[in-house]
């Protein structure tokens, strides 16, 4: 009596639990049919007022009907398991339901199962969304044309998108992963991945260079972050854009800049170059004119008034030849000038003669030979080239007598030849801090705004075309006011 009576409390406890429970207990015979279940739990979450006596696999989904009959294959030989599927509620939804199964024989020594149901759709939901998103992120990250790489802390790539590395870098995922990932990085961009590497935080943009299959060169900007891992272990996730096109086209952005800007310059060089070198001829034919005047008021030979006035027609000449002089050399900024051999000594003896006549002051011009024939390829401009530099000269040149010594060698320099130029003069010479500056336009600060070096500029883009040299030292070491020694070296022929 005293059994009997545990056994009730017994019975009446399990009840208790089993309606009290939250989660499905059910007790389902060898065909599936339902003898036992907690009302108020199956109620709660199917809606069903009453279960007992229909089949468990009439409310299975289809789709899980093939899979709740092999896992039931498996659970027989085991005695229990677990499976997940989804049921139908009253209202003709499914909800996904993980079921605890236990196998048991009755007293009568039927199978039964007994059951343990919990709701699981949140989860399953989830669940779901969780592998959305994780597909969303595959596709985003195989489709994008950014390059994603995830880093583990030793420098070894984990992680890429295989398409952009094989389309824009042509590696494959055996190329790259567990690879250094400093093997697709140019050696100059090492040293900012190494610091990038170190950061804790997200990165800032960067421009580096990666280097594709080949070793070709590939600009990209990169963005990175750190994170950890779900056992703490520190990766970085670094997502780098081609930027290669944006840098060619930038490049040749700045090139079309620079050549405007050459463009300009070269159109205010010639504006001043003309400007400059008519105003001497102008200032030479009206001296000249002058002095014819006087020599015919004066009743002189009309030897001495023909003389004068062939120099004057021999300035005009020179403007014309300095109209074609600018042309050919507006020639030489676009294309590769037309040189030829030319016998430098006569060019120079015709640059001195012509200073002769255009000048009045007391002017002694000396020339030193080594030898008496020297060649190199150039043209008519190297007759500017010199007239400019004893121009010069004589213009910063206080003394009145001036003095100018002219020196041709010849000079070996890496094993090539050149014809050494030296124009030696007694003039006001150049500080130590202008002889880097006057081969190229200045102004003085002086208020007649003589322009200085504009000829100078002109003779170094003279020399230049010929692969010549030029340059200028003191007369006297270390004592700039005695003078200048202006040096021009050509390859000689």
């Amino acid at each position: 009596m005293e059994s009997n009576g545990i056994t009730s409390q017994l019975t009446k406890l399990l009840n208790f639990v089993f309606e009290s429970s939250n989660d499905i207990c059910a007790i389902v015979n060898s065909k599936l049919i339902i003898e036992w279940i907690n009302e108020p739990a199956y109620e709660n979450i199917f809606g069903y007022e009453n279960l007992i006596g229909t089949r468990i696999i009439d409310k299975v989904h289809p789709d899980d009907i093939q899979y709740l009959a092999n896992e039931l294959r498996n659970i027989n030989r085991k005695k229990k398991g677990r499976i997940a599927l989804r049921i139908k509620t009253k209202n003709e939804e499914y909800i996904w339901i993980e079921l605890g199964i236990h196998i048991f024989e009755s007293i009568s020594g039927d199978v039964k199962f007994f059951l343990i149901g919990r709701d699981i759709s949140e989860n399953k939901n989830l669940e779901r969304k969780l592998k959305e998103s994780e597909e969303i992120y595959r596709i985003f990250i195989e489709k994008s044309h950014d390059f994603i790489l995830i880093i583990g802390n030793q420098g070894l790539i984990e992680q890429v998108n295989q398409s952009s590395f094989q389309e824009i870098l042509g590696f494959s995922n055996d190329d790259l992963i567990s690879k250094d990932i400093f093997n697709i990085i140019h050696p100059n961009f090492h040293k900012t991945i190494r610091n990038l590497l170190k950061e804790e935080s997200e990165y800032p943009n960067k421009e580096i260079i990666l280097l594709d299959k080949k070793g070709h060169n590939v600009h990209v900007e990169i963005k990175g972050t750190t994170y950890n891992n779900s056992i703490g272990e520190k990766k970085v996730l670094i997502a780098a854009r081609n930027i290669s096109m944006r840098k060619e086209t930038e490049k040749k952005l700045l090139s079309s800049e620079k050549k405007i800007s050459e463009a300009l310059d070269r159109s205010e060089f010639y504006k001043d170059l003309f400007s400059h070198d008519i105003n001497n001829i102008l200032q030479t034919i009206l001296t000249t004119t002058e002095i014819s005047l006087l020599k015919i008021k004066n009743g002189s030979k009309n030897d001495e008034i023909i003389g004068l006035l062939e120099d004057i027609i021999n300035q005009v000449q020179r403007g014309s030849n300095l109209i074609d002089n600018v042309r050919m050399l507006s020639k030489i900024e676009s294309n590769a000038p037309l040189l030829k051999k030319m016998d430098i000594v006569q060019i120079l003896k015709d640059a001195i003669k012509f200073i002769k006549t255009s000048y009045s002051q007391d002017i002694d011009i000396q020339l030193e030979l080594q030898e008496s024939l020297f060649f190199s390829y150039a043209n008519e401009l190297l007759l500017e080239a010199f007239e400019n530099l004893l121009i010069n000269s004589i213009k910063h040149n206080d003394n009145s007598k001036i003095k100018i010594l002219i020196r041709i060698s010849s000079e070996k320099q890496n094993n090539k030849l050149y014809i050494r130029i030296e124009f030696h003069d007694n003039g006001k010479g150049i500080e130590d801090n202008r002889k880097s500056k006057i081969f190229s336009r200045i102004i003085s600060k002086e208020k007649s705004l003589e322009r200085i070096g504009l000829g100078l500029s002109l003779v170094k883009k003279i020399i230049d075309t010929y692969n010549g040299k030029i340059w200028v030292e003191n007369k006297v070491r270390d004592d700039y006011s005695k003078g200048s020694k202006f040096i021009i070296l050509l390859p000689e022929i």
